[in-house]
């Protein structure tokens, strides 16, 4: 049963009007809209020990009045524990935190160093009041305005939806799905502190984002590391997506790729044998999203790597090459419109729902590790069941995938140098299968383009047979490669 009671979403600019008739439609003429402006001025040390503590601290001014709001938000708690008190002026008063258990924690942060203005928040609030379908009342608020700090400035357009009591929060992630599917809308983290850091960060060009390394501590139940594994997975797909709309590095579209991977695998991994109907909608978006995804991958390495590493220069190659990057432009657009999409907004918005759900897992391990590492190290040997050569690579490639992602996700249950040991050469399988993969998908796109425009159709025969040899001289290399693997001891 879901637990979260606060939910805050992006709204795309110019479409506010759109949410506003429909929360009001909700609402009733009784129940809002009730407008009221609001600055809040966040304080951290200059070394931001605040936030590298879970803290953050800052100044409300709302109808004429101070206060000062103190929030903790732990790794492993979904509802941050949040003190507020009145003030006098603008000017914090950390002597009023003295005594409580989060004063003492911002005590330890702040040492002996001075906290200073950070950023600020200025924004035209309005609110709402929904009575959800299980009679709890939900506060929508749409928030309008900017973030200003270190000389620079962000936009927010947010809607944030609250259960004004506490308990299970089905109404609310209705009424937000609702929304979700009107309007292309995309979660964001409630807390401001998270978006106000971003200020301090060097502006560059978006760049690609790798998963990153996730250190779950000895004792973490089997429950609190799939939670850990999964919520890295929206935040490594969407650190991605800028780069991908602004094309500045085709490895942004193989990391969002990975993501969606990691995210299947993970859970394919944790809760095999439970069934689930969100997660079954969730499945068929990530794999709509990922086929779009592939679309742009393969043409990208097709034409930066498999046509440049067949050593083909001739004109009617260039003239092939000029057909396959128009294509690549095509699937370029059909991948912008569905980042842009209401549907991918839903998608990111079913998964955050689902992330906040009770019950996804067990907490003791019993050996599970081992005997899901075993199962997929033995599946791995297994002949594919299916005819062709390319079919039963590609069986391979998904089983040896699934494998190093068991590894990466439970390394932290053994030894970390034997697992380093492991994945050596099952990294170095998983090179010689994706080479040959990306050759069968250059073979299979030459057939496509040969039978679509005949004039390309001698080009297409030359690069093909140039694959063929390529392929020759990697058979040995995969051979080699499995056995180096085979005779590696399991870390398990």
């Amino acid at each position: 049963m879901a637990t979260e009671t606060e939910l805050t979403l992006r709204l795309p600019p110019g479409r506010n009007a759109v949410f506003r008739r429909f929360i009001a439609r909700h609402a009733g003429e009784h129940n809002g809209p009730v407008r009221e402006r609001l600055r809040r001025i966040h304080y951290d040390t200059e070394d931001v020990s605040l936030a590298r503590h879970g803290l953050s601290l800052c100044l409300i001014r709302q109808d004429g009045r101070w206060r000062q709001c103190l929030t903790r938000r732990g790794r492993s708690s979904r509802t941050p524990r949040t003190v507020e008190m009145p003030l006098n002026g603008p000017a914090p008063g950390l002597h009023g935190f003295a005594g409580t258990a989060i004063g003492k924690t911002l005590a330890k942060a702040v040492g002996n160093h001075a906290i200073v203005p950070r950023f600020s928040e200025t924004l035209i609030r309005t609110v709402w009041i929904v009575g959800g379908s299980s009679g709890r009342r939900i506060r929508v608020q749409l928030d309008q305005g900017s973030l200003r700090g270190n000389g620079r400035m962000f936009a927010i357009n947010d809607a944030t939806f609250a259960l004004e009591q506490q308990g299970p929060a089905e109404a609310l992630y209705a009424l937000a799905l609702e929304v979700a599917a009107r309007l292309p809308v995309e979660p964001v983290a409630s807390d401001p502190g998270a978006r106000g850091r971003m200020l301090y960060e060097p502006a560059q060009a978006p760049a690609p984002s790798r998963a990153c390394r996730l250190e779950p501590e000895s004792g973490e139940t089997r429950s609190g590391a799939f939670r850990l594994v999964v919520r890295e997975c929206p935040r490594h797909l969407r650190a991605n997506v800028p780069g991908i709309l602004d094309r500045s590095d085709p490895e942004c579209i193989h990391q969002a790729r990975v993501a969606l991977r990691r995210l299947r695998s993970a859970r394919a991994l944790f809760l095999r044998a439970q069934t689930d109907d969100a997660w079954t909608i969730i499945d068929t978006e990530a794999r709509w999203l990922a086929g779009r995804l592939g679309a742009v991958r393969d043409l990208d390495v097709f034409l930066d790597e498999t046509l440049a590493g067949a050593g083909t220069n001739h004109d009617d190659i260039t003239a092939l090459a000029a057909a396959i990057a128009a294509k690549r432009e095509a699937s370029r657009g059909e991948l912008a419109a569905a980042l842009t999409s209401s549907r991918y907004g839903l998608f990111l918005l079913r998964l955050t729902l689902w992330l906040a759900q009770d019950g996804t897992g067990k907490t003791a391990w019993n050996g599970f590790a081992r005997r899901a590492l075993e199962r997929r190290r033995r599946a791995l040997e297994k002949p594919p069941p299916v005819a062709g050569k390319e079919k039963k690579r590609h069986i391979l490639r998904k089983r040896a995938k699934k494998l190093r992602y068991a590894a990466e996700f439970l390394a932290f249950r053994f030894d970390r140098r034997s697992v380093r040991r492991y994945l050596a050469p099952l990294n170095d399988l998983l090179a010689v299968l994706g080479r040959m993969n990306d050759a069968a998908v250059g073979r299979a796109l030459l057939l496509r383009l040969a039978e679509d425009t005949p004039s390309l159709a001698p080009a297409a025969r030359t690069v093909i047979a140039r694959l063929d040899a390529m392929e020759s001289r990697r058979k040995p290399q995969l051979a080699r490669a499995r056995r180096r693997l085979r005779h590696t001891s399991a870390f398990w």
